[in-house]
């Protein structure tokens, strides 16, 4: 199954299921006794499972999860979807950004997978799995900020598919400096919720984002979100719409940030 196949919508009926992999994430659904059962395994499936089947050529000992659905829906699919909360991206070598100038970069988010079942003719989401373990940190002050994932990235400046993981979603992010001295990225807080997923050739990618700091905004944040990847991608397909809805500009706090000015417990050590 090549990864776009994986989006299209599946229709297994009353007692047979179907398995689909995500990177080492493998997913298992079984339509049975009007019940959705989902079980997934992290590190990939047993070997030797096949791709689909009848519930009596499972395994004995999966651990499902349930969800109660009408006799007659058989309709199912899978889209890539964001973490749900922000993450909170460290370059692995920071990167000063000269004055007034402007910096463009890819930074990569481990996709999650949601699962989507048909209940009484709705498509309703039953689950969301993670393809990647990303740790938790803290963005902001002890008495003001918020949870978010940890992410470590190379910000690439050129995107090259195979320094990328498969699953990782593609986000094209520009900074623009409006100070007048140089300002090093070293945390760029990422709030997902206004991207899209799109896809083109196999690879994940979400709509353009550029960030404008230094200027008379002082603390703040100026996001402008593009409606689509940038060039050469941005003829990619749309997967999955943005969580939080469409919006052109937002305004954030600490959008971006040298440190974060207090001790984290949540937060990588390295």
């Amino acid at each position: 199954m090549t990864q776009s196949e994986r989006w299209t919508e599946h229709k297994p009926s009353d007692g047979e299921w179907l398995r689909v992999d995500f990177g080492a994430l493998s997913i298992i659904v079984l339509n049975y006794r009007s019940e959705w059962r989902i079980a997934s395994f992290r590190d990939g499936a047993p070997e030797g499972l096949a791709d689909s089947g009848t519930v009596d050529s499972l395994p004995d000992d999966l651990k499902w999860e349930r969800w109660d659905h009408h006799e007659d829906d058989v309709r199912l699919r899978f889209q890539p979807v964001f973490p749900p909360m922000p993450v909170v991206a460290r370059p692995h070598f920071p990167l000063h950004i000269r004055p007034k100038g402007q910096a463009g970069f890819f930074i990569g988010v481990a996709a999650w997978i949601e699962v989507i079942g048909e209940c009484r003719d709705e498509m309703l989401p039953l689950t969301a799995l993670a393809t990647a373990t990303l740790s938790k940190t803290w963005h902001g002050t002890p008495l003001a900020g918020r949870l978010g994932y940890a992410l470590r990235t190379y910000a690439r400046r050129v995107f090259e598919p195979e320094e990328w993981p498969q699953m990782d979603i593609v986000c094209p992010i520009s900074l623009l400096n409006d100070g007048g001295a140089s300002m090093p990225f070293e945390r760029l807080y990422l709030e997902t919720g206004h991207l899209s997923v799109f896809e083109k050739d196999g690879r994940l990618w979400s709509n353009a984002a550029r960030i404008r700091m230094g200027g008379d905004a002082g603390d703040l944040g100026n996001v402008t979100y593009a409606p689509r990847p940038s060039a050469p991608y941005n003829d990619a397909v749309e997967i999955t719409p943005p969580r939080m809805g469409r919006i052109r500009r937002s305004t954030i706090q600490s959008a971006f940030a040298r440190v974060l000015g207090h001790i984290n417990p949540f937060d990588d050590p390295s």
